[in-house]
């Protein structure tokens, strides 16, 4: 789904659940744009799953801007490289610009330090450390029960142990051995019976705060790019934020509310048309929020959210609730029949009378 900046809908299309949103997303975009004429400032803005470089040379022809994976090794080492940040305006980020070729495609890389992202991603962070820290040492307590038949082996898996967890240090490391007999029964050995030795690794983990805090130091960090070489830092960042939109609208689509997953569908064609309807439900519902906003904008009003503080940015789905109550009402007497619309209240009407003509005819 492709929407524009106010959530609207341009275009959707159900693919198979084992289609690759790196091609969908681009097949999406090149019929868009052969379907609608755009002015030449329009950027189409999308997710991590949009960079790659074979989806960069397919779109040289568009203005984009998306999010960098971190999984491209030019992105690692900017993530964790020490360079110089420029405060933005909006004293929650700073940026740092360059400029790179990828995919054969020159385009303008920021790397964004969000101080608003700190202390929400170290709390996440911290818990995610924790748990890995936990399996662990789970996983060196089963490995002190292993009998090695040599102190190689017991060394090897030391160290694979070391390898699989950064996160642990060892703080004390010891292989020991002990003696049992060939038989494998218990009790003392008789005089001049064979013994077989094992060895046994006996250690000590604890968390490596260096590499933790090294994680802390940069995970407030995100690469975006776009193809739009003279693009401003901030307004790239203001931009790319509008791909927001596209999460809402998903999240209005599938909202419990439709019950929609209890819609069973066998046909292709049944299958399509549903989110089609869906898709149409949403356009509808975007344009009235869009509507309304851009009303109480232009008239300088407001109506209370739902702590009570006044916006000019209700969403749809809050003004429906302020407008429950409404019912109708027949009034009958001898000569004739009356018919109107009771608890209506002072937020009810200014929201109708917001809405414009076509609107207050049904209450008013």
């Amino acid at each position: 789904m492709i929407v524009n900046q106010y959530g609207m809908p341009l275009f959707t299309q159900a693919y198979s659940g084992n289609s690759s949103d790196k091609e969908t997303i681009v097949e999406a975009m090149k019929r868009l744009k052969e379907n609608i004429e755009f002015p030449d400032d329009v950027y189409f803005i999308a997710d991590s799953s949009l960079y790659s470089e074979g989806n960069v040379k397919a779109l040289k022809d568009m203005k984009w801007i998306t999010r960098v994976p971190s999984t491209i090794n030019l992105c690692k080492k900017l993530l964790i490289s020490d360079i110089e940040f420029k405060q933005g305006e909006d004293p929650r980020y700073s940026f740092y610009e360059t400029m790179v070729e990828y995919g054969g495609i020159k385009q303008k890389w920021v790397v964004v330090h969000s101080t608003e992202m700190h202390k929400r991603k170290d709390i996440t962070l911290e818990k995610k450390i924790k748990k890995i820290v936990k399996e662990a040492q789970k996983d060196l307590k089963e490995l002190k029960k292993i009998e090695f038949t040599c102190e190689e082996d017991a060394r090897a898996a030391l160290k694979r142990w070391k390898k699989k967890n950064p996160y642990c240090l060892l703080e004390t490391v010891d292989i020991s051995t002990i003696s049992k007999r060939e038989n494998g029964k218990k009790g003392r050995p008789k005089k001049g019976e064979k013994l077989v030795t094992h060895y046994v690794v006996d250690a000590k983990a604890i968390r490596n705060e260096e590499l933790v805090q090294h994680e802390k130091k940069y995970h407030v960090r995100f690469i975006i790019g776009s193809s739009d070489l003279d693009l401003d830092s901030e307004e790239m960042l203001e931009k790319y934020k509008n791909q927001s939109k596209v999460e809402k609208g998903f999240r209005f689509i599938k909202d419990k509310s439709f019950r929609v997953s209890e819609v069973y569908l066998k046909k292709p064609e049944r299958i399509e048309a549903l989110p089609m309807i869906m898709v149409l439900t949403l356009m509808v519902y975007s344009v009235a929020e869009w509507k309304l906003r851009e009303k109480l904008k232009e008239t300088g009003e407001s109506i209370p959210n739902q702590v009570k503080k006044q916006t000019q940015k209700p969403t749809l789905k809050w003004v429906f609730m302020l407008m429950r109550g409404i019912t109708e009402v027949e009034v009958k007497t001898k000569s004739k029949t009356k018919i109107q619309v009771a608890n209506l209240d002072e937020i009810k009407e200014k929201l109708i009378r917001l809405m414009g003509k076509s609107c207050e005819k049904y209450y008013f």
